[in-house]
């Protein structure tokens, strides 16, 4: 969120909200942020936003949207995404989703201790059973 103080804060009371609806009607990220950017030109007073939305499958399947945010790290490096706009400034902005999918492999082979953690790795998201 661009800004500071009050109007800041009501801007991203304004994002908070209209996420929370539009997730009501249609989950995907795209569509999230193609809504979210609808609502936000002409409403932010100059301003802008910048957000990335994940959607992550108990399977680890995931579908991302960008809206100009930086990228998410996954293992030291970061994760592609498609460029675009932010939201708020072009009322046409067409924001798109990627998908992949998370494995979680433990960090060693070794039985598990207290501190080891799982580790969470990019995958190809084929289904090996059948």
């Amino acid at each position: 969120m661009s800004g500071k103080g009050l109007k800041a804060a009501m801007n991203v009371a304004l994002i908070v909200g209209t996420l929370r609806t539009l997730a009501e009607f249609d989950s995907s990220p795209a569509a999230m942020l193609n809504g979210l950017n609808r609502r936000l030109v002409g409403r932010l007073q100059g301003g802008f936003a910048t957000t990335v939305v994940l959607k992550l499958s108990p399977s680890g399947d995931y579908t991302l949207a960008n809206a100009v945010h930086l990228p998410p790290f996954l293992n030291s490096g970061e994760m592609s995404l498609e460029p675009s706009l932010p939201l708020g400034i072009d009322p046409d902005s067409d924001y798109t989703t990627g998908t992949s999918c998370f494995t979680t492999k433990t960090a060693s082979r070794s039985a598990p201790t207290a501190c080891s953690k799982p580790r969470i790795q990019r995958a190809s998201c084929t289904d090996s059973t059948g």
